[in-house]
């Protein structure tokens, strides 16, 4: 999806697919709004459960130069030997002459380089005046490629930068410093992970934020990753053949007009709770910043929305309300439990395992259907679908659910994380930039790309520790069938799917809500397909939805559950075996 503000009035919004048949119809929201920055927040809620919120923050289109906050930007960039190669030195120059370009007037810049030392090319925080900027321009020009790779020591002279910048008696701008590296530390002070990570938490300053971009598989995860935590950025990979000019400039786009630095959000009385993100950060004008979360109170409420503009504290409010009953928006509760399973992912990853977390990841990827290295059973073959009416077999009374094993779940990847010194190659990076992406979906078709994604790595891991994928098996199946190679291909790539905010999983021909209980799937009523007792149900218009599934679907129903078998395609199937028996 595209969208092109051509002023405060008038968009265009283009939506383009490929290979892809949207199970729903595209919805498009927009509202109205006067002042600097616009909130507007759509909300579900089912029964008497928690509700989940989607509150929108856009500034204005047109923006005065006095409502444009100016910002300090400090470049880190590794000039190692290794930056050399792949043409990458060449990418990073592009960039940051883009990024001097893109900057405002009354903004600062710095530029630090490392390999063996540190070298603070552009020492302070220089104004961005016709003159400082060209000889910028000319110093970039000149960066060559050579050496070790000493990060500690870069970012710590980045950090005396900024809090040197800090003019007396003037509040603190935004400082954002951008660190672009491709290797791992080699030389300096300090080539720990643990030690590189707690000396920046310690010597960064408030008004700070860090945003490492990784060049390349050999990077460390783990400490880019804390790094952006733990210094209120984002990172950013640029995998091998990517080209890095575009998305450090992309980067140097959105971050061009600070409007309202160091966001909080809170809507009185409404006992909001587990947002996402957890820190909203800043917002830019062009862009906007999307806050989830979940609620106990429904009904009216007032959202204030708090933040700096050039060290001064303002506070916006809003007249907003919250559902008492709507399901209406179900991408909304599936939105925010991507971005949930994203950062439990991170938490993981960072801070080491946590079963409490490992559970939570669990609970909601079998819930919405989001595929994990501890729900890999989503899109990986476990075991198959007992027969309709067979009796429940002791050692399934025991394992809880009836895909994932319970809550501890039955994932092919439950090993814990790597150590932090052993975050790094290809998976890794695969890895962080999965949970980056769902951390970061900003809107439901985002999320679903997020969820592919993750898909694809988890499924592409499981065939090397020799498991077959569920779109391998239904394949198979649809080529008994008579389906081409192709077309079973195409049909066989979709084996989750989401109906509401209930999810879905192929198993051997049957659609499997992917939540149920051993004990629901075992004593599920079972109703023969285009039955009088099927079109009884299917006067329910969300039971309707389940049974457009396909010919065989088991679902919870109120407090039992539905089985629904094809006896044609079995009689079919055993007639076809009978017939190979007799021609044996």
């Amino acid at each position: 999806v595209e969208i092109i503000r051509k002023g405060e009035k008038e968009a265009v919004i283009g939506m383009e697919l490929k290979d892809n048949q949207p199970g729903t119809d595209f919805e498009l929201f927009y509202g109205y709004a006067d002042g600097a920055v616009s909130a507007n927040v759509m909300s579900y809620r089912e029964g008497d459960k928690p509700g989940y919120f989607l509150a929108l923050l856009t500034p204005k289109v047109k923006l005065s130069e006095d409502e444009i906050l100016p910002k300090d930007v400090i470049v880190v960039l590794d000039t190692s030997g290794s930056m050399d190669e792949d043409g990458k030195i060449d990418q990073a120059r592009k960039a940051l002459k883009f990024l001097v370009n893109k900057l405002n007037d009354k903004d600062r810049f710095a530029l630090i380089t490392f390999s063996t030392e540190s070298r603070r090319l552009i020492d302070k925080l220089t104004p961005c005046s016709k003159e400082a900027r060209e000889d910028a321009l000319a110093k970039i020009e000149k960066i060559e490629a050579t050496g070790g790779t000493n990060l500690n020591g870069a970012i710590q002279d980045a950090y005396e930068v900024a809090k040197s910048g800090v003019e007396e008696g003037k509040g603190a701008r935004p400082c954002y410093v951008i660190l672009l590296s491709d290797g791992l530390p080699t030389v300096g002070e300090t080539i720990d992970v643990r030690q590189i990570a707690k000396n920046a938490k310690d010597s960064r300053a408030a008004n700070v934020r860090m945003f490492p971009f990784g060049v390349g598989n050999d990077v460390n995860t783990w400490l880019l990753d804390t790094l952006a935590e733990e210094n209120k950025g984002q990172r950013e990979y640029v995998k091998p053949k990517e080209d890095m000019e575009i998305k450090v400039s992309n980067f140097a786009t959105k971050i061009a007009s600070p409007v309202l630095a160091d966001v909080k959000m809170k809507i009185d009385g409404a006992e909001i709770h587990d947002l996402q993100p957890q820190g909203a950060g800043d917002v830019f004008a062009g862009t906007q910043l999307s806050i989830m979360g979940r609620f106990d109170k429904p009904g009216k409420h007032q959202l204030l929305l708090e933040g700096n503009v050039n060290g001064e504290k303002r506070v916006y409010e809003y007249s907003i309300e919250l559902t008492e009953k709507d399901t209406g928006k179900a991408y909304i509760p599936r939105m925010w439990a991507v971005r949930r399973v994203g950062y439990l992912m991170d938490q993981i990853n960072m801070k080491g395992f946590n079963q409490e977390l490992k559970d939570e990841i669990v609970r909601l990827g079998t819930q919405f259907g989001i595929v994990t290295p501890y729900t890999s059973f989503l899109v990986v073959e476990d075991t198959p679908v007992p027969a309709a009416g067979e009796r429940m077999p002791e050692e399934a009374r025991r394992d809880g659910n009836a895909l994932g094993g319970g809550a501890g779940g039955r994932g092919w990847g439950n090993e814990p994380p790597a150590a932090p010194e052993d975050q790094k190659g290809d998976d890794a990076v695969n890895r962080s930039k999965s949970n980056a992406d769902r951390r970061e979906a900003g809107s439901s078709a985002d999320a679903e790309e997020a969820e592919k994604d993750a898909a694809d790595s988890v499924t592409e891991r499981a065939k090397r520790a020799g498991l077959r994928s569920r779109a391998e098996g239904k394949k198979s199946k649809l080529k008994e069938q008579g389906y081409s190679d192709k077309a079973a291909a195409e049909a066989a790539a979709d084996v989750v799917k989401t109906v509401g905010t209930r999810s879905f999983v192929w198993s051997d021909g049957i659609w499997l809500e992917s939540d149920l209980t051993n004990g629901e799937l075992f004593g599920a009523e079972v109703v023969e397909y285009l039955s009088e007792r099927y079109f009884e149900l299917a006067e329910d218009a969300q039971v309707a939805k389940l049974l457009a599934l396909g010919n065989e679907v088991i679902f919870r129903h109120g407090k039992s559950s539905i089985r629904v078998v094809d006896r044609t395609e079995q009689a079919e199937g055993a007639k076809d075996g009978a017939d190979e028996t007799k021609e044996g």
